[in-house]
């Protein structure tokens, strides 16, 4: 079941290329008269965006398209993906969309979609909005002149977020040094806010979005610059942030870059030892590291993976009630607290783990040994990214470093879901030999797929 529009993680694309505000627009009808089961009139469904340039014309477009059903809107204005997730619930909403293109530069920019629930949309439900979209002037979803609905800043909403944060994550942060990268992104104020208030001594980076440098150099993909004021500043511990806060990335005290497998790792350990972890199972990705597959096994737990992407944690994880799941990129899900990957709620929990094991972050992430691995981006054509797998050369090249594969290594290729590109990557003892290989593989899949 392929979708034309929507990814692994919502609608993305390039501004004005792949993503106009003509299709912002009925995105917005079409997703609105789906949640609303044809009904939408009187309905309401909250907006949020991150902080790149074309946000604000973006939220226009989606604002129009949602009030022109009849429905009403709740503008959040600039908050993290998971403040939309969270509120939609707390607010008993009918929906919620968050403006952001996640990790991406600024030229990029999409539309995320949650159910009343606060929950992303399943591939299925995507599908059948796909399907309005493609006959949407076939369909009858304009309201009259007179129940156009209406739109209303609502600010409080942030307030109500971190409230319920400090209600669940009670610390005590004195004598902590925490420097934060807050990457120029949607946690650009939330982040600082929440440690300070908590009595932390935060040392802020990144926090001065212009539009165009969100995921600049900073934040939770380029995490050099916070490594540096870390050691520099002898901080505690560092975190960085992606452009919608949603993912997270750490530095220990000693500098070295933790991950999500560690961080799950770590909290799989804590979560078993406070008796929260249900069914003493995690949820990942096929993308996970060997080593956290090592260290869930040591606690006598169940590692369960899912294809990429952290919506597909969180359908695993709320079908079999799973408590904890995540990827190694830092899309962290506590079910217990959320219904989407927080990276604020991973940070709280994170500093709750150092706190209550008296522990330094480098002791706790000690309990995963990470095996070795090496990535490559193989730059194609969009449209043809998915046919890697069906294309003489490649599947020759492929099964010729698979053949070379020992149970200590894996070998992993798939397609992005949010740009043109294929990722290559290998993992496991002694990888060194195959590196040749994986760039030869990434020349001719870029060749065969341009």
């Amino acid at each position: 079941m392929e979708t034309k529009f929507f990814g692994t993680d919502g609608v993305r694309g390039i501004v004005n290329q792949d993503l106009d505000c003509t299709l912002v627009y009925n995105i917005a009808r079409a997703s609105v008269y789906y949640l609303s089961n044809g009904l939408p009139l009187g309905k309401t469904f909250c907006v949020g965006r991150d902080t790149r340039l074309s946000g604000k014309m973006f939220e226009s477009a989606l604002i129009s398209g949602i009030c022109s059903t009849g429905a009403n809107v709740v503008n959040l204005d600039i908050v993290p993906s998971p403040v939309v997730a969270f509120l939609t619930k707390h607010y008993n909403l009918d929906g919620g969309f968050m403006i952001t293109a996640s990790h991406n530069s600024y030229e990029y920019n999409g539309i995320k979609v949650f159910d009343k629930q606060g929950y992303k949309l399943s591939n299925k439900m995507e599908f059948e909005i796909e399907n309005i979209l493609n006959n949407i002037d076939n369909i009858v979803i304009n309201s009259s002149f007179d129940n156009i609905g209406n739109s209303k800043l609502y600010k409080k909403g942030l307030l109500d977020y971190l409230s319920y944060l400090n209600l669940n994550f009670p610390l005590n942060l004195n004598n902590t040094k925490i420097a934060i990268d807050c990457g120029n992104g949607a946690a650009y104020k939330t982040g600082p806010i929440l440690l300070k208030k908590l009595g932390a001594e935060v040392i802020t980076i990144n926090d001065n979005p212009s539009g165009k440098n969100i995921n600049l150099d900073c934040g939770s993909l380029h995490p050099d610059a916070l490594k540096r004021v870390v050691l520099e500043t002898k901080s505690d511990l560092g975190i960085a942030f992606d452009g919608d806060a949603d993912r997270l990335i750490a530095i220990d005290e000693n500098g070295t870059i933790i991950n999500g497998d560690t961080f799950l790792a770590i909290f799989t350990k804590y979560l078993k030892f406070v008796k929260k972890l249900k069914k003493n199972t995690v949820v990942t990705t096929i993308a996970s590291n060997i080593g956290l597959e090592v260290a869930i096994k040591k606690e006598n737990c169940l590692l369960i993976k899912t294809d990429v992407g952290d919506r597909n944690v969180i359908e695993m994880m709320r079908e079999k009630r799973y408590s904890l799941g995540g990827e190694r990129s830092g899309h962290i899900v506590f079910g217990d607290y959320s219904t989407s990957s927080d990276g604020l709620i991973t940070a709280l929990m994170l500093l709750t783990v150092i706190k209550r094991m008296n522990k330094s972050l480098s002791e706790l992430s000690e309990v995963m040994i990470n095996y070795p691995q090496f990535s490559l981006d193989a730059k194609v054509s969009n449209k043809k990214k998915h046919l890697f797998n069906r294309v003489d050369g490649i599947i020759e090249k492929i099964t010729q470093i698979q053949n070379k594969l020992d149970d200590n290594k894996k070998l992993l290729i798939r397609p992005s879901g949010t740009e043109p590109i294929i990722r290559i990557l290998i993992q496991g003892d002694s990888i060194e030999n195959l590196i040749p290989d994986l760039n030869d593989l990434k020349l001719i899949i870029e060749s065969k797929l341009a």
